[in-house]
């Protein structure tokens, strides 16, 4: 069952290159976002693969609890893009699909499948993925000193490189993006990733940065975490933080969101959490409430103090995606 958009690389090579070069039957709708139609569609063409993000994937799973026959066709569920929850593993399973999910980890620039689960092999936990035997390579790092990175050890989190055919050569001249790639292991082709996660070599494989088969689990994206006072810090567990204590509103609109960038005039990081609802009547509650979870430091702030260490505002509704 088709319904990526083809101007995604998930898309493009899942749902309309493979089926032109293998012959596979695919049925198309419009939009992913349409759950009961989905259903429906899945329903109508006898579907028995589907592919999709973790989100839409489980709208897929919602819009049929009442029919679930609906989907007695689907055979394999194939997802990427973001962290796969367990709810989602367990709903395959309820509705019977017989090789259940598996689990992509690539970005658009590697085309974009760096790695996969494969079908009769269980995933071992959330954010976990086979690791691709060569030729693409991966390598868990960190940064010794500016634009030169090094092994971690078995198991220990850093930043994820990827090397080989499938990796793209670099953005056109002209963009405003940086060079992607980093020094590591005497070579300069290693493709930064952006995202943390750890290697868990088998007992057959080499460990580290070795090419023998491996499990990745991903751990969270660079960009999703600030410096603050010579420590990382996640934005998520921020948010995690805060939302455990403000729900939800009503229409299901998220509460809380959490962006960090530093100020260029001060050179300070500015952690950004942007809240609405109940939030703006118990500041002294919002603050005692990180505090008490071991985050510290996070005050109120107006529009000309953002070059505060940290700070907050208040918003009448976040903006949201089409898909959220």
């Amino acid at each position: 069952m088709g319904c990526l958009p083809p101007f995604h690389s998930f898309g493009w090579t899942a749902t309309t290159c493979a089926p032109l070069t293998t012959g596979i039957k695919v049925a198309y709708y419009v939009s992913p976002t349409d759950s009961k139609q989905l259903v429906l569609q899945i329903a109508k063409w006898q579907a028995s693969i589907f592919l999709g993000t973790p989100r839409f994937l489980s709208g897929v799973f919602a819009a049929a609890a009442r029919s679930p026959e609906l989907l007695k066709s689907l055979r394999l569920c194939v997802t990427g893009a973001e962290k796969l929850p367990n709810l989602v593993i367990e709903k395959a399973k309820e509705y019977g699909v017989e090789d259940g999910v598996i689990e992509g980890y690539g970005i658009t620039e590697t085309s974009p499948v760096l790695s996969v689960n494969v079908p009769g092999q269980p995933n071992e936990g959330v954010g976990s993925v086979i690791r691709t035997k060569p030729p693409t390579e991966v390598a868990i790092v960190k940064e010794e000193k500016a634009g030169k990175f090094v092994s971690v050890s078995p198991g220990e989190k850093g930043l994820i490189l990827a090397r080989g055919p499938s990796v793209f050569g670099g953005y056109l001249p002209g963009t405003t993006k940086k060079v992607p790639f980093v020094e590591y292991n005497g070579s300069k082709d290693w493709y930064d990733t952006g995202d943390l996660g750890r290697l868990e070599a088998k007992k057959e494989g080499k460990e580290g940065g070795g090419v023998g088969e491996a499990k990745l689990y991903l751990m969270g994206r660079t960009k999703r975490f600030v410096k603050y006072a010579g420590e990382m810090v996640s934005l998520p567990k921020i948010e995690k933080c805060l939302q455990s204590r403000w729900k939800a509103d009503s229409d299901g609109q998220a509460t809380i969101a959490c962006e960090g960038y530093e100020a260029t005039e001060e050179g300070k990081t500015v952690i950004s959490i942007l809240a609405v609802g109940s939030i703006r009547d118990d500041l002294k509650d919002f603050q005692n409430h990180l505090k008490s979870n071991g985050i510290d430091g996070v005050h109120s702030t107006n529009k000309t103090k953002w070059n505060q260490s940290s700070s907050f505002r208040l918003t009448p509704r976040l903006l949201r995606t089409h898909s959220t």
